[in-house]
């Protein structure tokens, strides 16, 4: 059934068998399938490299931050009082941070799944007392999780549900007249 089937005796550093050359600026080669999957490479030592490339730019789902299906989102928002954004977003879980008129950061999270477990312990880093520990064991679609973040916070938040698992470092600072907030989060598919 192949469309074409090529083969050469090209020895190691010659020439490839099979070689695309665009002289101008369009592309060289483009693959497409109706399948789920593109296609298979294979070399005859199981530890060789499949291709190599002198590119440093970075490939949208092939790169370090999604080894395994996991992703690797680092976080830096600067926001003017008054606004609201999103911090991240991982799978059915989204975290969302408000900047009130006076500067003051909060978290929440909302979730478009069911059952979910999440929990937050945030630490205020201004002095004694502020600390906060949330949780809710039975998180759901349409509910809000309001978390202990504030002007000078640190914290870890940890969102379960049957199919994905998310673990976040943030802070909350403010700053003169902005909200800052940082750090970063790593979620995917459980095993």
């Amino acid at each position: 059934g192949g469309g074409a089937i090529y083969g050469c005796r090209s020895d190691r550093d010659d020439e490839p068998c099979v070689r695309a050359n665009n002289l101008r600026k369009g592309k060289a080669f483009e693959f497409a399938t109706g399948g789920v999957s593109a296609g298979d490479i294979h070399v005859g030592d199981e530890n060789g490299r499949p291709f190599t490339t002198n590119a440093t730019g970075r490939v949208q789902n092939l790169h370090a931050d999604r080894v395994d299906a996991t992703d690797i989102a680092p976080i830096w928002l600067h926001m003017s009082a008054g606004t609201d954004a999103t911090v991240f977003r991982l799978g059915p879980l989204r975290v969302a941070a408000s900047c009130d008129a006076n500067a003051n950061p909060t978290l929440s999270a909302n979730t478009t799944a069911s059952n979910a477990v999440i929990h937050a312990f945030t630490w205020y880093t201004g002095g004694a007392g502020g600390d906060h520990r949330d949780a809710d064991g039975d998180f759901n679609t349409g509910e809000t999780f309001v978390m202990g973040f504030g002007t000078s916070h640190t914290g870890t938040i940890v969102y379960v549900d049957r199919r994905v698992s998310v673990s976040a470092q943030l802070l909350t600072q403010r700053v003169g007249g902005a909200c800052v907030i940082g750090g970063s989060a790593q979620g995917g598919p459980n095993l």
